[in-house]
């Protein structure tokens, strides 16, 4: 019982004293008993003091032995003067105990009793640094020398301290927390911000003809969206945008540098995964390509100064011209297979072999013209072909500017440069026709046969591409637009396998793509230098071009984007609810077709009259919610079909005239149950799937699908009424008509619910009006300019307009999203919001907005550039990996 010593020494208050049972009944027994024995004295300081007790005498404490050996411990020492300052504390804090109180009382009676409590909590010793050493005390089974009240301030301090670490945690995790959400929102912005810029350099790359650099930098924002970004729409719009616009609209399929020089010649090569290059003067290389753009090899042994080259088909051999007068026929690998000699001083000029490699041509710039034989390298004959005379500028008129055998190889054209013709020549050195324009300051640069031989297209110095008849006769002729005179002159030009399509490059740098079945060219710039060779795949959907500093590049000619054309402009449009399809209604014809713009099938609708046939217009198409059904109007007669079976289910007439052409829209409910029709009166009839009137609507005014719409639970239906400025809604289920909207416009066009049946919207000449269905208040009036038609996306987020041009808007806000520069008289979402279908002119626009497969595509097209192109970053090589681009 060494706890109370310290009582021989001062005395102590009985409050004091008091322990946690056991130990508290015998601490009493012990005080009892030195009372008895009259060691100890009990009392009170005071009348109104607490109970002490303390020695009989002084002298009782120093001949005490054991007390002078506990006190004289220097540990006990410490335990005495912290047991003292803790007695004091306990104490002091044991009398702050407030009272009790009800928060119903005087309310400066609890205010003071919590103030009170405070500041009880303020006397605690959970931050002294001897809580840790009073906590072994505590729990200690031997050496427990606190009171009772001693005890519970030291329960209390260490729960205080528990709860000051827990406050302390607490509020480091809520700073923690917040900055977290700072710096989250620090990054997520930086990384839009990022985003942003990736696009408008995008832009600027493409709009520079880097058209590769270009989708690799969108490629990288369309990642960088997909990384745990918080994108807002307009970024994601943009984005999308971004990759869609270069898509739809890049040639470029891929570009490698392996010349020092200019590319004299290119060819595909016969196995159709090949294509070979040479390039000119002392530093001619042969390179042999994979068609992916990987070289496959190289050959710098051409010690001489090439002027022209011809590969076979096959580009197993290849023939070049010097500026010394002498041919020589090597293989790919560069070896020299044989030397022809005869042309002396002449330049050789222009070289082609035959079909089967087993006859030379070559021509010089002194006009002779000369036929080898390639086995053993005789001459079969050579004679002056052009003028020897010279231009003005010294120059020898016929110099032969281009030799070439006809596809069969039984005739041979060359041509003069300033002479004007083109010379046609039987195999035995007979001129058969000479071709020559009637302007005669036309000098043609560059001519070929077609693919049947039976055409020879020309390109002049001054920029006139020319389709001819072996004859000489004309067939149509293009000239070539160009900011100058000299940039107008025809470098090269090419037929496609087909010959329905020429391909020529001019000295600005461009490539023209000409369509022989109308007057359309499209261009594809080259931004770096001028081509002076062409070479088209075998299949002719993708051209290869070699430049004057070396470059190569491969263009693909086949669009990305699906169009579909018609020979009308009145043109209406439904897509499946899978999404896999899209019904288009035209002339005399419903026609199907996939995503990607393939025709699936067509059904025949049924013919108006004779004397009415030009009115056989298809005007309205609709699926059924499960796809299986297609309503139609065409005609005046409204009609049902089975999609699977391509069968006529029912159509009103029955007997399939009426020349009152009552009927002009038809649309399936998004139930599927339920048909509504304008009829001649402009009232909507709602019909049963059999065909039988369920209910008819009056006080419309409605003859085209644009005019009406059904929510999307099928329960209302709106539509625009006899006044201009109305729309009026009705109950499907019993016609009863509902609380109209009032519009501030001269004339409504169209009308539509949003896909989550919580908005509408309707169109007018110049502006948008969306209103709240619940709370019946406009949301948004939108100033468009033009509009023909509206269109949500399948989230209800987005509305897009068309008219001039095709725009996306916010629904929240009005805010603009992205503007699309193409008029559309009709537009509409895919049911899943990933398509967006516009039609213009008879034409059907098919625009991707799905991010991923835009990704796909956009992996799939650049794919062999990221691979071998070394303007390629490593990062960029792999930026690809993990997209799947089986596309192209």
């Amino acid at each position: 019982m060494r706890q109370f010593w310290h009582i021989f020494l001062f005395g102590s208050p009985l409050s004091e004293l008091e322990y946690p049972e056991p130990e508290n009944q015998r601490v009493k027994e012990v005080i009892r008993g030195f009372s008895a024995a009259r060691l100890l004295v009990e009392g009170r300081r005071d009348t109104e003091g607490d109970p002490y007790v303390e020695p009989a005498h002084d002298a009782l404490v120093w001949g005490w032995q054991k007390l002078l050996a506990w006190k004289q411990d220097k540990h006990q020492q410490e335990n005495l003067v912290l047991q003292r300052q803790l007695a004091v504390v306990a104490m002091d804090w044991k009398n702050q105990q407030p009272e009790n109180f009800y928060w119903d009382s005087n309310p400066q009676n609890w205010w003071q009793q919590l103030v009170k409590k405070d500041q009880q909590k303020g006397l605690l010793w959970s931050r002294n640094p001897r809580l840790a050493f009073l906590k072994q005390v505590l729990n200690s089974p031997t050496d427990n020398w606190l009171n009772k009240i001693e005890v519970e301030f030291v329960r209390k301090s260490l729960r205080h301290q528990v709860q000051n670490r827990i406050s302390l945690l607490g509020v480091g995790i809520l700073v923690s927390t917040g900055a977290l959400f700072i710096g989250f929102n620090r990054w997520n912005q930086n990384q839009q911000n990022q985003i942003i810029n990736l696009v408008e350099d995008s832009k600027r790359k493409f709009e520079s003809n880097q058209q590769l650099e270009a989708l690799v930098v969108a490629l990288q924002a369309g990642k960088k969206i997909q990384l745990p970004v918080i994108a807002d729409t307009k970024t994601k719009i943009t984005v999308i945008q971004s990759l869609q616009s270069i898509l739809y609209s890049i040639k470029e399929f891929n570009k490698f540098k392996k010349h020092s020089s200019t590319v004299t010649a290119m060819n595909y090569c016969n196995d159709g995964k090949t294509f070979a290059s040479v390039s000119d003067f002392s530093t001619g290389t042969i390179n042999l390509w994979g068609i992916d753009g990987k070289l496959i090899k190289s050959s710098q042994k051409l010690n001489t100064e090439v002027i022209s080259a011809a590969f076979n088909r096959d580009c197993k051999k290849i023939v070049v011209g010097s500026r010394d007068g002498k041919i020589e026929l090597r293989n790919i690998d560069g070896n020299l297979i044989k030397t022809f000699l005869g042309h002396k001083f002449d330049e050789v000029t222009s070289v082609s072999l035959n079909s089967d490699a087993k006859i030379l041509a070559s021509g010089t710039d002194k006009g002779i013209i000369t036929l080898w034989n390639v086995e053993n390298g005789k001459q079969f004959w050579s004679l002056q072909g052009h003028s020897k005379e010279e231009n003005g500028e010294g120059n020898p008129k016929g110099s032969v500017v281009s030799i070439k055998f006809s596809p069969d190889g039984n005739l041979l054209a060359s041509s003069g440069r300033w002479e004007g013709t083109i010379k046609l020549w039987s195999l035995d050195g007979k001129k058969i026709a000479t071709i020559k324009d009637k302007n005669d300051r036309n000098r043609f640069s560059s001519f070929g046969f077609s693919p049947d031989g039976k055409l020879i297209v020309s390109g002049s110095r001054d920029g006139i591409v020319s389709v001819w008849k072996l004859d000489g006769k004309l067939v149509q002729k293009k000239k070539n637009d160009s900011k100058s005179f000299s940039g107008a002159m025809i470098n090269t030009l090419e037929f496609t396998p087909d010959g329905k399509t020429i391909a020529f490059s001019d000295r600005d740098g461009n490539i023209k793509i000409w369509n022989l079945d109308d007057t359309e060219i499209s261009t594809i710039k080259e931004h770096t230098s001028d081509v002076k060779s062409l070479s088209f795949s075998l299949d002719g959907k993708t051209l290869a071009g070699g430049t004057s500093n070396g470059n190569i590049t491969v263009w693909n000619l086949v669009s990305g984007q699906p169009t579909i054309k018609f020979d009308r402009r009145h043109v209406k449009i439904s897509f499946s609810p899978d999404n896999k399809s899209v019904a288009i209604g035209g002339f005399k014809f419903i026609t199907f077709w996939s995503l990607d713009g393939k025709q699936l099938k067509k059904l025949e609708v049924p013919s108006s009259p004779p004397s009415l046939e030009h009115t056989n217009d298809v005007d309205s198409v609709s699926f059924s919610s499960d796809g299986k059904v297609l309503a139609a109007a065409a005609n005046g007669i409204i009609q049902l079909w089975n999609v699977e079976k391509d069968e006529l289910i029912w159509k009103i007439p029955s007997n399939g005239i009426n020349s009152s052409s009552s009927y002009r829209s038809i649309s399936f409910s998004p139930d599927g149950k339920t048909l509504a029709t304008p009829v001649s009166s402009g009232e909507l009839e709602l019909l049963n799937l059999d065909g039988k009137t369920r209910l008819l609507l009056k006080g419309s005014y409605v003859h085209y699908g644009e005019e009406f719409s059904f929510s999307p639970d099928s329960k209302i239906l709106a539509a625009l009424s006899d006044k201009d400025n109305i729309i009026k809604l009705w109950s499907t289920q019993n016609g009863k008509e509902l609380p109209s909207f009032t519009v501030d416009a001269e004339e409504l066009h169209g009308v539509t619910f949003s896909p989550n049946g919580k908005v509408l919207a309707a169109n007018s000449g110049g502006n948008i009006y969306i209103w709240n269905l619940e709370t019946r208040k406009v949301l948004q009036t939108i100033n468009s300019g033009r509009v023909n038609s509206i269109s949500f996306n399948h989230d209800s987020k987005i509305l897009i307009s068309g008219g001039s041009d095709i725009k996306l808007w916010n629904i929240e806000n009005g805010e603009l999203f992205a503007t699309l520069p193409f008029y559309a008289s009709i537009v509409r979402y895919s049911p899943d919001g990933k398509i967006l279908a516009s039609i213009n002119n008879g034409t059907v626009t098919l625009w991707n907005l799905d991010l991923e497969d835009l990704l796909r595509r956009g992996c799939s097209w650049g794919r062999d550039y990221l691979k071998h192109s070394p303007n390629v970053s490593a990062s960029d090589r792999h930026l690809c990996d993990d997209v799947n681009p089986d596309f192209f």
